[in-house]
């Protein structure tokens, strides 16, 4: 599930649960549709488990484009170690920027 929070015209809060890869196990990608802004907004990102052992998920890309009236922010992560995670992974959004 997504969840987005507009703190006010400049700062969005979002959350969801990083899916698993069917082909590669290790790999997880994850998009937020958020509003418009009138220019590149600023992204940051962290990934978290409360149920995972110490087998970590890192971020190795963070995509930014604009698709109709959304704009499509892809996390894309995988485990540290390159191997198969069994954990649900959550991702955290903050995006700063004035919406359109």
């Amino acid at each position: 599930m997504l969840t987005q929070i507009r703190l006010d015209n400049h700062h969005l809060m979002c959350r969801g649960t990083l899916p698993m890869n069917l082909r590669q196990d290790h790999v997880r990608e994850l998009q937020f549709h958020v509003p418009k802004f009138k220019s590149p907004p600023t992204v940051s990102a962290t990934i978290h488990s409360s149920d995972s052992t110490g087998n970590g998920m890192v971020i190795w890309n963070i995509e930014k484009r604009i698709i109709d009236d959304d704009y499509v922010i892809t996390i894309s992560a995988q485990s540290a170690d390159s191997t198969h995670t069994p954990f649900t992974y959550l991702c955290d959004l903050i995006v700063i920027g004035e919406v359109v």
